[in-house]
This record gives C-alpha cells, sequence and structure tokens, in this order.
C-alpha cells in the first residue's frame, strides 16, 4: 500500500487485481466538487455566526459500506466556482490524477433525496482511520462491519444533534441580532430628535454668548470710549469757540473787571478799601495863588477836585476838595460866594479865612459846615524861614479837621460827584482815544469819542493878560497825566507833606513835587466884577461851553450846573454826559469876555 502524497481519506484496497494507484483518493477538494458545501441562511444585513464552517465528510461517503465497491467515476463538478476557488486566498494547485482505467460497474444503489442546503447538517470532520490490515478484513467479517456501520450511524446521529444545536443558536444568536438592531432602529429617532436639541440649544447658547460679548464690548468698552472721544471733542471745540470769540470781543469787553470785589471812590474814581470809604466827610478848603508868598502851597497833590478862578485883579484862587487829606493843608485864604456854590454839592466842611459879604451871608442860609480861621484847628508858620509867608501863613492839619468834623458831628458826608470811569474802563478810553482811526465805542454811562482830535500835546488856559497866573499844561503819555506850570515856564510846585504830622514847617520837612492832574476842563463863564469893583463875580450856576481834556484827547461839550445843590454836568456835542477817568481833576473857569482870556492846545 502506497502513502497518499495529498491530505485526505484513504481507503482500503478492495480491488486485489487493481493497482492502489488506480484507486481515488477522496480529499477535500475531490468531495467539495462532489458535494458542494451548504450554505446557512442568516436574515438580512447580519452576518452568520459561523465565521468559517470547518471541512466535513459527507454521510453519505462515511455510510458507504467498505466492502462494497467504489464508483470511481467522478462527475462533473457542478457549475460556477467552487468555495476553495472563489477564495481570496490562493491555494498550490493540485496535482493531476493519475488515469485509471475504467472501474467494474457496481450495483446501483438507491440515490438518497437531495435536502435543502438550509437545513443540511453541516457534517463534522472524522478522524483520520488508518488503513485495515487484510487479516483483519478477513478475520471479523461482516460482525465488525455491522458494529462499523451502527457506530457510524449513532455518530451521525450525535452530530446531527450537535448541528441541529449549533443551528438553534445562531438562530437565537441572530434572533437578539435582529431584535436589538429593531430597538435601536426604533430609539434612533428618539436619539436624532433628542441630538437635534441639544445641537439647537447648543448653538442657540454660542449665539446668545457672542451677541452678549458684542453687547457688552459695546456698551462697556466702545460706547463709553465713544463718549468720552466726543465729549473731549466738544471740549476743544468750546474752548476754540471761546478763544475765538476772545480774540473778536468788542474793546470794551476786551479787559474786564476782576471778580473780586472792587469798590472805588465816587470823588476820584480810585480804588479805596471798602465801600463805607465813600461817606468818609470832605473838605473844601480856600487856597491862595498869589506871588505874595501864596506859592509853593502845601498839600494840593492829594485834593480829589480842584477849581480855579479870578479872586480879585486877576490873581486866582483855588478851592481844593478833599476826602482823606494829607498831614498838612495850605495856604489858607479867604472864600467868595461862587467857590461856595461849587463846594455844596459835596456836602463839605468849608475851611476858610473870612470871605466876602455875600459868602459869609450864603453860609449862614445854606446851612454849610463852616470852618473860619481858629487858633483851635489852625495855626500860623513863622516867616524866618526861606520863605517869606507874610498873610500866606495859614495852615491846618489832617488831625485838626478830623477833631472840628467829630466835635461838631459831620461825621459823614453825602457827595454828589462827576461821573468816573473804572480804572479799566479808563484804559480802553485811552485806547480809543489815541487811537489812529477814531472809534465811537458806546460806554456804561456815556459817549466820549465822538469828536475826538489828534493827541493834544499841550494846553494854555488864559484867565487874562498876566502870563504868573496863567496856568500851561504838557501830557505826559507815561503817566497820562497833565503837568502843570505857568505861561512864565515855571513848573507848579507843590509840598508834599503827606508821610508827616503835628504843625509843622512844611519848607524845612516836605519835599517839593510838580502838581500833574489826571484831567483838565477848560469852562467859560460869564464873570465882572463885584459891587466893590475889586473882588470877582462869576455866574456859577448857569452854563457855557467847555473842552474836557484826558487820556491825551480833548472832548468839545458844554457845561451846566442848575442849582447850588446841583453838581456841574459836562456833556459832549452829542448831548451825552462825559465820565472822566481816575485821578485829581483840575476845572478852570475862563472869563467869557475878558481881555486876553481864552484857550489854546495844540
Amino acid at each position: 500500500m502506497q502513502d497518499n502524497p495529498s491530505p485526505g481519506f484513504p481507503l482500503p484496497n478492495v480491488f486485489p487485481d487493481k493497482q492502489p494507484s488506480a484507486i481515488p483518493i477522496l480529499n477535500d477538494r475531490n468531495l467539495a466538487s462532489i458535494y458542494p458545501e451548504p450554505v446557512e441562511e442568516t436574515p438580512a444585513g447580519i452576518p452568520s455566526p459561523i465565521s468559517e464552517p470547518e471541512p466535513t465528510i459527507s454521510p453519505a461517503i462515511s455510510s458507504i459500506p467498505i466492502a462494497t465497491p467504489i464508483d470511481t467515476t467522478m462527475p462533473d463538478p457542478a457549475p460556477g466556482p467552487t468555495p476553495l476557488e472563489s477564495s481570496p486566498i490562493s491555494t498550490p494547485p493540485t496535482p493531476e490524477p493519475v488515469p485509471t482505467p475504467a472501474p467494474t460497474p457496481t450495483p446501483a444503489t438507491a440515490p438518497e433525496p437531495a435536502q435543502d442546503p438550509a437545513q443540511q447538517p453541516t457534517p463534522k470532520p472524522e478522524p483520520e482511520s488508518t488503513p485495515m490490515l487484510t487479516s483483519e478484513k478477513k478475520g471479523n467479517g461482516p460482525k465488525k462491519e455491522k458494529k462499523k456501520a451502527h457506530k457510524a450511524k449513532k455518530e451521525a446521529e450525535e452530530e446531527e444533534n450537535d448541528d441541529t444545536e449549533a443551528e438553534a443558536l445562531a438562530r437565537k444568536f441572530a434572533k437578539s441580532r435582529v431584535e436589538n438592531l429593531n430597538l435601536k432602529q426604533a430609539k434612533d429617532p428618539e436619539d436624532a430628535k433628542k441630538t437635534k436639541r441639544i445641537v439647537i440649544a447648543s448653538i442657540c447658547a454660542v449665539i446668545a454668548l457672542i451677541i452678549g460679548g458684542f453687547a457688552a464690548f459695546y456698551y462697556l468698552i466702545y460706547q463709553p470710549e465713544q463718549i468720552r472721544i466726543a465729549e473731549e471733542a466738544r471740549k476743544r471745540e468750546e474752548a476754540e469757540k471761546k478763544a475765538k470769540e476772545k480774540e473778536q470781543i468788542p474793546l470794551e469787553e476786551a479787559v474786564k473787571e476782576p471778580e473780586v470785589p472792587k469798590y472805588y471812590s465816587i470823588l476820584s474814581g480810585e480804588e479805596i478799601a471798602s465801600e463805607t470809604d465813600n461817606s468818609n466827610p470832605t473838605y473844601c478848603v480856600q487856597i491862595p495863588n498869589g506871588v505874595d508868598g501864596a506859592r509853593p502851597q502845601v498839600g494840593l497833590q492829594d485834593a480829589k477836585i480842584v477849581f480855579e478862578a479870578i479872586a480879585e485883579s486877576g490873581i486866582t484862587r483855588f478851592a481844593a476838595i478833599y476826602q482823606n487829606p494829607p498831614a498838612v493843608v495850605g495856604p489858607i485864604r479867604s472864600l467868595r460866594l461862587y467857590y461856595l456854590n461849587w463846594d455844596v454839592p459835596f456836602n463839605c466842611t468849608v475851611v476858610h479865612s473870612g470871605g466876602s459879604d455875600d459868602a459869609i451871608s450864603a453860609l449862614t442860609n445854606y446851612g454849610a459846615r463852616d470852618l473860619d480861621e481858629s487858633e483851635s484847628y489852625m495855626w500860623r508858620s513863622s516867616n524866618n524861614y526861606t520863605v517869606q509867608r507874610l498873610w500866606n501863613n495859614l495852615f491846618t492839619s489832617k488831625d485838626h479837621l478830623a477833631e472840628f468834623n467829630h466835635n461838631n458831628g459831620y461825621l459823614t458826608s453825602d457827595i454828589r460827584s462827576f461821573p468816573r470811569f473804572t480804572p479799566s474802563a479808563a484804559a480802553r478810553n485811552k485806547v480809543d482815544v489815541q487811537a489812529v482811526e477814531k472809534l465811537k465805542i458806546d460806554m456804561p454811562s456815556t459817549k466820549n469819542t465822538s469828536d475826538l482830535e489828534s493827541r493834544i500835546n499841550r494846553i494854555v488856559i488864559r484867565f487874562g493878560a498876566i502870563p504868573n497866573f496863567n496856568p500851561v499844561y504838557d501830557y505826559n503819555p507815561t503817566t497820562n497825566t497833565y503837568m502843570r506850570s505857568y505861561e512864565t515856564g515855571h513848573p507848579h510846585i507843590n509840598y508834599d507833606c503827606s508821610e508827616k504830622t503835628g504843625e509843622i514847617t512844611p519848607e524845612l520837612v516836605c519835599p517839593e513835587q510838580q502838581l500833574a492832574p489826571s484831567v483838565v476842563i477848560a469852562m467859560v463863564v460869564q464873570e465882572r466884577k463885584a459891587s466893590d469893583n475889586y473882588h470877582e463875580d462869576i455866574s456859577a450856576i448857569g452854563a457855557g461851553d467847555a473842552h474836557i481834556f484826558q487820556n491825551g484827547g480833548v472832548i468839545k461839550g458844554t457845561w451846566e450846573k442848575s442849582s447850588k445843590d446841583a453838581q456841574i454836568v459836562f456833556r459832549d456835542e452829542a448831548g451825552n454826559e462825559i465820565s472822566l477817568i481816575p485821578g485829581q481833576v483840575w476845572i478852570s473857569a475862563i472869563p467869557a469876555s475878558y481881555s486876553g482870556a481864552g484857550l489854546e492846545f495844540n
């Protein structure tokens, strides 16, 4: 007996006349071609639980009696590829079988009914049988064959039972898979809806977060920043607008009054400490101007207003108005009625040494405060010094004047003075007056630039033909004042005793100073000789022409005094009342009809 070179199930040589090589060998390839492997049905879409069936031997083969001759004629294989040929795994080629002679026909056996591949149990491979010895075949005979057949049948039944259990398990597994798939398919719509809701909610939350972030950025960062930028732009525009307005504001608004309260004197227009200072007592002192010892006078520099007129024989005299007199004032001379009429509106204490009869009578009639020559409140200086005062040596002091008023109850004064500019308004007026092109600016209470001429540098006032009493004023633009002198060329010198006290001799202790008023007024008056043909009689109550010099310019106008109690009113040619700048005012009454009297300025 030869070894089978290929794996399979060798059969015993029961045909002595045949060579072993001629007996077909039943192996896996031959069996597969004869009995196609059954295919197990599984539900659609579910893979078979049996991944790869093991090769088995058909029960038909196992039930063939060994002693029965085998038909070696090979049936034609079923059309189509075999399972092994269709497998993607390549197998080595099977060697071609050796041709054998035609076998002896054997009795035909009834073919077994064909079974459904789905119901046909998968055959279980039998263990390889060992070749049987010839002596065994001969010795045991049919009895052993019968046992083998019974055993084979029993094994086939057990295998069938096993196959039935495997099929049941497979069907159970397939059923559970189908149920799971059905359950999964049933749950899938709900899960999809739930997932869809979760996705939609997530998208809405993200959108809400984005919108909230933009809103927070806009309202917390962007909008406040834009508001700040707009506010800064608005402030810059306002600042630029104010700067432009400041550049374009009228001249009278360019210099504004300080916000800190300031008080100005009614009498002089100068700044004072408090409003109550305007009610301090005033004094009207008669001071001579002759060459018989009256010059230099003392304390004229502190008089706020000075009236100058002819007293007698062409000699002029002054009525000096004080509110806070200096330490020494004088000399003191007699009173005239026209001076008294100029004094009354100031509600002052009239200080004099005698006077004309009509003036003395008027003092009583007017109820004026009268301080005539008195050793209690005045003194006479000695003539043993450089200046020979002669009869022009009567003086008074600040302390004496205050004592007199106190003793007589003259504690305040109700002053009616001229309208005044404040210092800042006066500065604006100066710019206007000295402008190359004349301007017309309405002031609060006056219009004083409507009839200006070019700047006036010199003013000459003539009371008559005597040069020694005709004053000359030269404008000083630096101090904005008018330096006073006489037509003879001599400056008008005054002793300034502001820092001294007591009954002193001014010539020894007080410095000299040239008088320089801020405003010069020349008014034309009607004047004539009094009944004694010596003293002068001037119409103080009335009207006439006037020239007002201030800030280097001149205003042509008029003057008017309606009564003894009324103050003089100066108006320009348009009828507007003229305001005077702060400082000393010097008013000269020029005779209208006297020979040589008049006014010159250039």
